[in-house]
């Protein structure tokens, strides 16, 4: 069994919902079963996209295949079962952790070590942290996601001078 389901509920506006949206139609276009969880859709989903959604929403989600969630210390995505054959959760953080040797200790950061899933952290510097709070390195792969396709919409600032110009790239709009 090949199929992806991916698990996380679209209702809210996140980098979550648009990044699972992304990933099952591209997994679609190439021929892939993928399924997602039926929910309502958020409203930042363009109508276009909506409708190549309709399709792969099931009320139920599956079992066996392999499932997929992002790991969140929100309780919608922390308390959320996944019951594939190979369970999965892409991982993002962007700080490090005092110290996690150390009690009382994140609790979000201990089910990371102890659920069993594999880890996808979507950077190096994701990797290295999973790494500091114990998850073993056999346990999590990198998982990279690519650009945002809005960079192409930027218009690049005027420039004012000076002998270079540095480029920040940040999901602001996000929760």
């Amino acid at each position: 069994d090949d199929a992806i389901h991916l698990a996380d509920d679209l209702a809210q506006a996140s980098a979550f919902t648009w990044v699972n949206v992304e990933l099952a139609l591209a997994l679609a276009r190439l021929g892939v079963p993928v399924t997602m969880q039926a929910s309502t859709v958020s409203p930042t989903i363009e109508a276009e996209t909506r409708r190549h959604l309709q399709p792969l929403l099931v009320e139920r989600p599956p079992i066996g295949g392999t499932q997929i969630k992002w790991s969140h210390y929100w309780p919608r995505h922390l308390h959320l079962e996944l019951n594939g054959r190979l369970n999965a959760e892409f991982f993002v953080t962007n700080y490090r952790f005092g110290s996690p040797g150390r009690e009382p200790w994140d609790y979000w950061l201990q089910t990371l070590r102890q659920n069993g899933r594999l880890k996808l952290p979507v950077s190096e510097f994701c990797a290295e942290v999973l790494a500091q709070v114990g998850v073993p390195a056999a346990e999590y792969a990198v998982l990279h996601h690519g650009y945002s396709r809005e960079i192409l919409e930027v218009e690049p600032p005027p420039r004012t001078g000076g002998r270079f110009r540095l480029l920040t790239v940040t999901n602001s709009h996000d929760l």
